[in-house]
């Protein structure tokens, strides 16, 4: 049984009907906003940012889903970066209810100088050799390989710590997108001139993995990782205490090793008490062999084994729950 595989496919049953909805800008001006029912995101996010670029400051709105790494936790918060050429710093509040991101925030105000100094880059030249002091929250020099669209450039200047770990998480630089998307990058350090490009840094916050503030569609295509595609038909039960509803949802993709071991039929199944999930599932490896559909999963019998299982409203882990099928071991899962 690969239980990352049942658990992502039984969640993602599970959070479309409670996903949460954020209103998100329908222009860069923010001049209105519309709710959108989020993706994986569990926060929405508000934010005033004061831009600056060849000494002309400007305030925009930002509203949007926001992911766990511009989001870590509800509240407000302040987000620094400086280029040397542009810079912005932006007053942030996170939350987790429907549209809650509904307010304007206060703009910012400029931040008193700090004793760091890091390295710029000249965006005419691309010589990164020019000292700048910080300000306010930035307390790290960065660097990182930026791309923006038509070429490859050096990005380096001071961030505040949480601008380090949004723009590892994010692929990007929070609230200046408009640099380009991070290939390379960012390592963050915390003394004086510490941003030589050729030097090795280390990064200062930790990296979180996620999706960007604002919804994307990702396209799935073979990668060297993958040596196998999988084309199974799943049937997940949710059993929630208001309904026990039962949807069926049909997945194809690239499969990594450890989900098929070998070619050939298999069956997944995990049931955590108050979400279940079976799925048949059918490994090859040559190019699209997964256009097939599969039918589904027959009842499972019960096989007398009983694990204990969680009620998620009390959180409590002390329910008996008979497995069915396949079902050979119990799983014991520590939140994080």
């Amino acid at each position: 049984m690969n239980l990352i595989f049942l658990l992502s496919l039984i969640w993602e049953l599970y959070s479309t009907a409670a996903a949460l909805t954020c209103l998100t800008c329908t222009d860069q001006t923010c001049s209105s906003s519309i709710p959108l029912t989020c993706g994986s995101e569990t926060m929405c996010i508000i934010a005033t940012i004061l831009a600056t670029q060849s000494g002309i400051s400007v305030t925009q709105l930002y509203k949007a889903c926001a992911a766990s790494s511009l989001c870590p936790a509800t509240g407000t918060s302040t987000f620094s970066v400086n280029l040397g050429s542009q810079s912005a710093i932006a007053s942030a509040q996170c939350c987790n209810t429907d549209n809650c991101n509904s307010q304007t925030l206060p703009a910012p105000s400029p931040q008193p100088t700090k004793s760091l100094q890091c390295l710029v880059c000249d965006p005419t030249t691309s010589q990164c050799t020019t000292p700048i002091i910080c300000s306010g929250d930035e307390i790290n020099c960065f660097s990182a390989i930026l791309n923006n669209g038509t070429n490859t450039i050096p990005a380096l200047g001071c961030a505040s710590p949480n601008t380090c770990t949004a723009a590892s998480g994010l692929g990007s630089l929070p609230f200046m997108q408009s640099v380009g998307s991070i290939t390379s990058g960012p390592t963050c350090c915390t003394t004086s001139l510490c941003n030589v490009p050729s030097a090795t840094t280390t990064t200062t916050a930790p990296t979180t993995t996620t999706t960007t503030p604002a919804p994307t569609t990702t396209t799935r295509t073979t990668a060297a990782a993958t040596t196998s595609t999988i084309s199974p038909t799943i049937t997940s039960t949710i059993r929630a205490y208001s309904s026990g509803a039962t949807q069926q949802q049909i997945y194809k993709g690239c499969a990594a090793s450890s989900l098929c071991l070998r070619t050939g039929s298999q069956t997944f199944s995990v049931n955590l008490g108050f979400q279940s999930g079976v799925a048949s599932a059918e490994c090859c490896n040559t190019n699209n062999c997964n256009s097939q559909t599969l039918t589904l999963p027959g009842s499972e019998y019960l096989n007398g084994l009983k694990c204990v299982a969680c009620d998620p409203s009390p959180s409590q882990c002390n329910t008996p729950t008979a497995y069915s099928g396949d079902g050979g071991n119990c799983l014991p899962i520590t939140a994080q």
